[in-house]
């Protein structure tokens, strides 16, 4: 449900070590830079980053502007509870910033993905995913979903399956397929199972995982899916 919004728009890991890379994004005339974030980076070098209160109220405020005040609140907890309960090695956060990296613009998640009686198998799952209402159709959300998918398959090379739940029109342009429940089974039933995808990073086709999956902790909740 929450993460078939294409809306999001900050977030902050709890990760021990600092990863930085920037671009410049090709498809707008700001300087929008792409980079995976960390909570010591900014806590460092300041700006709108440090505090996790400003986050999730950005994460609040971008979806009760696309979609109500309830479904900014949900989302905003939703960003806190990442933040706050995920452990280290589950969470990745990329960012699009602005104005000399001191303004955030977008913002996407993965987490880790699991198929427990498939072991071989390492997934992540994309959510949420987001631009500021003020920044949006400008190209930043693909620049940054393509840019986060290449530093993933670098920083994570055992990665081989990505999984989200959204609008396929707009994932289709970056590499992801519908699938069926039966082909890669989610861990609560879904609401809208036409917003099922994956992406495989490794090799040809989407191959069919048996028995069941699980999420993070912040993600296990029905009404979420």
């Amino acid at each position: 449900r929450i993460i078939s919004y294409l809306l999001i728009v900050k977030a902050l890991t709890n990760q021990d070590k600092t990863r930085i890379m920037s671009v410049k994004s090709p498809s707008s005339s700001a300087s929008i830079q792409y980079q995976e974030f960390t909570p010591q980076q900014q806590e460092e070098e300041g700006g709108e980053f440090s505090n996790k209160a400003s986050i999730q109220q950005l994460f609040q405020q971008t979806f009760t502007d696309s979609e109500n005040e309830q479904e900014g609140q949900i989302v905003g907890q939703l960003s806190w509870d990442l933040m706050d309960q995920t452990p280290t090695d589950d969470l990745f956060v990329f960012v699009a910033t602005d104005d000399d990296s001191t303004r955030l613009a977008g913002c996407i998640m993965f987490s880790r993905f699991k198929f427990p009686e498939q072991t071989n198998t390492i997934s992540f799952l994309l959510a949420p995913v987001a631009v500021r209402t003020s920044h949006q159709k400008r190209g930043i959300g693909q620049g940054l979903l393509r840019f986060a998918i290449d530093e993933l398959k670098k920083l994570e090379p055992k990665i081989n399956l990505l999984v989200t739940y959204g609008d396929p029109n707009y994932y289709s342009k970056v590499g992801f397929q519908p699938v069926t429940i039966s082909v890669i089974p989610p861990p609560h039933p879904l609401s809208m199972p036409q917003g099922w995808l994956a992406q495989p990073l490794h090799q040809e086709g989407i191959q069919s995982i048996p028995g069941t999956s699980c999420c993070v902790a912040a993600f296990d909740k029905k009404e979420l899916w």
